[in-house]
């Protein structure tokens, strides 16, 4: 067997590694390989496989743990089931032991956790799931305790519109100020150049922006926009962006942390494999620079089932999930993002404790009926200085009568 160099493993996709780390271990069991040889090849299939798997501690001893299981799943709305249960450590009276529970893929892991921190967030006092922790969660980093960052990913269908029913640029505004939100990213912006940045965002915000009238004169809608918080550092590189609807943004921390945010909309009308060549050039490029890398995006590929990746329905869809597992990117939007249960607006991370608590916004905040506004955590070791006060009028309070009267003598 000649193994492949080293540039041929880069360059490889991830089934494709697979295969060949399947046939060194053949290899090693079949030839006097040292130990930690085969150990080192046998760990990353370990390393994929613990992203399945949570660890529910403090379990009373002799229970049925399947049953357990099954209850709490029922009690959290988790529609799945786990493949397998297992008890960790030795038993030992008055010690209730860990279990440790697979799913089928990480993003029933995901799923399963994301339904239980919901429900202990609705019952604080609830003992029936008390105990439950993700295996590969390490949101208590060494160092300098990260900050949660509020981030905010919404479909506008035409950000400046105001009509009688409604305006969209102060429902914008009361929305960040409400959420307290540090970055948004907002799709179908439909803005065009002789729209200021400061008729969308606040002064505290940053604002990059790809409008369609840049990239595409003649077409009406469409248009991307990230607003970032001025105390994070960011700049926009469009050295790394590709020929189509997409913003790659850098956010700079101490100690030369940074993080790249990578932004994009494939509108339903474009082709899927050229649409999925051009992201895969940028993510190359991204790859080579940033180790931490974050990919939202509205895809419009509403047929993919993100429970069940194994089973795909078109050529298209099945190219597109092994493009994102080649660049070791996880999927970590748990929630569908309106009444039909499609997935359009995607979360994708190469590191699955930087972005948390995915959760939807109350429908009346909605700019569009496919697209809830999807609220997520993200965490990140920049320190953030305290805005100044902000001063906000309270105009329930106005003196109406006085105010009639100022205007009334105003205009003699």
């Amino acid at each position: 067997m000649d193994l492949p160099s080293i540039s041929d493993i880069n360059s490889m996709k991830r089934d494709d590694l697979r295969g060949v780390l399947i046939d060194i271990i053949k290899k090693c069991n079949n030839a006097d390989t040292p130990d930690v040889v085969i150990q080192s090849v046998r760990s990353v299939f370990h390393d994929n496989k613990s992203k399945n798997e949570i660890i529910m501690s403090k379990v009373k001893e002799g229970e049925n743990d399947q049953q357990y299981v099954t209850n709490v799943c029922k009690i959290i709305h988790f529609e799945g089931q786990p493949t397998d249960v297992v008890q960790l450590g030795r038993k030992k009276d008055g010690h209730p032991r860990p279990l440790c529970v697979t799913f089928s893929c990480p993003f029933d892991a995901r799923v399963f956790q994301a339904c239980f921190v919901e429900h202990r967030k609705a019952d604080e006092n609830s003992d029936d799931t008390k105990g439950v922790h993700d295996h590969h969660e390490n949101h208590q980093r060494p160092g300098t305790p990260p900050n949660e960052l509020n981030c905010l990913d919404l479909n506008a269908r035409s950000v400046k519109s105001v009509t009688n029913e409604r305006n969209k640029p102060v429902e914008l505004q009361h929305i960040l100020s409400t959420f307290e939100v540090h970055l948004v990213a907002i799709t179908e912006t439909w803005l065009t150049e002789d729209v200021l940045n400061s008729e969308v965002l606040p002064q505290n915000m940053q604002c990059h922006r790809n409008d369609r009238s840049e990239t595409q004169q003649s077409v009406r809608g469409g248009g991307l926009l990230l607003g970032i918080d001025n105390r994070l550092p960011s700049k926009r590189r469009l050295d790394l962006e590709c020929e189509c609807e997409i913003l790659v943004c850098e956010i700079s921390g101490p100690s030369r942390v940074n993080i790249t945010i990578t932004f994009i909309y494939r509108p339903p009308s474009s082709d899927c494999a050229t649409f999925t060549s051009l992201l895969d050039e940028t993510l190359c490029k991204v790859s080579a620079e940033y180790s931490n890398i974050c990919l939202l995006c509205d895809f419009n590929m509403p047929n993919i089932d993100w429970h069940a990746l194994d089973i795909v329905l078109s050529t298209a869809d099945a190219t597109f999930i092994q493009m994102t597992q080649s660049h070791a990117l996880d999927q970590l939007n748990t929630r569908a993002s309106n009444a039909q249960g499609t997935f359009l607006d995607l979360l994708f991370c190469n590191d699955s404790t930087l972005l948390c608590n995915n959760s939807h916004l109350d429908d009346e905040f909605n700019f569009d009926e496919h697209h809830k506004i999807l609220l997520f955590n993200m965490l990140l070791h920049f320190p953030l200085l305290h805005r100044q006060p902000r001063c906000i009028f309270n105009y329930k309070r106005t003196d109406l009568t006085s105010l009639f009267e100022h205007l009334s003598h105003g205009f003699y």
